[in-house]
C-alpha cells in the first residue's frame, strides 16, 4: 500500500492564509521598547542629576560652614583681646590716646551694615622684624561683592605705634563672602542693647561694651527664605578706668 511522505503531508496541513512565519518585531512592540528605553532613560538622568545637586549643595554648606566658624572665632579673638589703657582718664598718658572703640552703621545699597573699629592687642604678624603684640587699630566692614551674589566682610589690621591713626577702609582683607547680612549688636554693663557705641563721646565716653553679639548670615542658594545663620557672644574685658572714687568705671 502507497504511504504519502510524513514531511509532505506536514507541509500540506498549514493554512496558507497564514502566509509564512517570521521572527521579528512588531511596529507596536518597537514603540513599546522605545518607551520603556526613554523611561529608563529619564529616571537615571534624574538620579544623576540629583545626586551632583545633593554633592553640590553639601559642599556649598561645607564651605559656608567652615568660613562662618573661621569668621566667627577671628572676631572673637580680636573682641576678646581690645586693648583698655589702666587709667582711659589719664589723658596725658601716650598709650591712652589710643583708646577707641567705634560701633556704628553705614549705608550700603540701601541697607545699613555694620563698621566697627578698635584697638587690640590681636596684631597678625607675617613678618619677623615686627614687633609681637603690637597695638593694631582692627576694622570690620561690608562691601558689594563685585563678582557674585552677596557682600563680603573685611578685616583691617593696621599697628598703631608706627603709623598714623587711619581713616579709610580700604586695606582690609576678605574673611568670607556670599554674606546676606552683618549684625553687631552692643550690651552695657546694665544689659541694655545698642546698635552702634562710640568711646569718643556721651554717653558711653571712654567706655567699652561688656559684651559684643555678632550675627553672620549667609546666602542660601537652594531656598532663598532660609538662609544660613551663625551667631556669637563675645565677653570683653573689663574696663579698668576708676572713677573718682576709685570704684570701676562700669561699660
Amino acid at each position: 500500500m502507497y504511504r504519502p511522505n510524513a514531511s509532505f503531508v506536514k507541509c500540506q496541513d498549514k493554512d496558507p492564509k497564514k502566509g509564512p512565519l517570521h521572527n521579528g518585531f512588531t511596529l507596536l512592540e518597537l514603540l513599546i521598547s522605545f518607551v520603556i528605553f526613554v523611561t529608563i532613560l529619564s529616571i537615571i538622568y534624574a538620579v544623576y542629576k540629583g545626586t551632583f545637586r545633593v554633592i553640590d549643595e553639601c559642599e556649598t554648606r561645607a564651605e559656608i560652614f567652615g568660613m562662618a566658624r573661621l569668621s566667627l572665632e577671628r572676631i572673637a579673638e580680636d573682641l576678646e583681646s581690645t586693648y583698655v589703657p589702666k587709667d582711659t582718664r589719664n589723658s596725658k598718658s601716650d598709650l591712652s590716646r589710643w583708646f577707641w572703640f567705634i560701633g556704628e552703621k553705614k549705608g550700603l545699597e540701601g541697607l545699613n551694615f555694620p563698621s566697627l573699629r578698635f584697638v587690640s592687642l590681636s596684631h597678625l604678624t607675617f613678618d619677623e622684624r615686627e614687633i609681637p603684640l603690637e597695638l593694631a587699630e582692627i576694622r570690620y566692614y561690608v562691601r558689594k561683592d563685585k563678582e557674585k551674589d552677596g557682600y563680603i566682610l573685611f578685616r583691617s589690621d593696621r599697628p598703631l605705634l608706627y603709623n598714623k591713626r587711619g581713616e579709610g577702609d580700604t586695606d582690609g582683607t576678605p574673611l568670607c563672602d556670599r554674606l546676606k547680612d552683618v549684625e553687631f549688636q552692643y550690651y552695657d554693663a546694665r544689659g541694655e542693647v545698642h546698635d552702634s557705641w562710640y568711646s569718643t563721646k556721651e554717653p558711653t565716653m571712654q567706655r567699652i561694651p561688656r559684651v559684643v553679639s555678632v550675627e553672620l548670615t549667609f546666602l542660601n542658594n537652594s531656598d532663598a527664605k532660609k538662609p544660613f545663620k551663625f551667631s556669637t557672644k563675645v565677653v570683653l574685658p573689663a574696663i579698668r578706668a576708676r572713677d573718682e572714687r576709685g570704684g570701676l568705671l562700669p561699660g
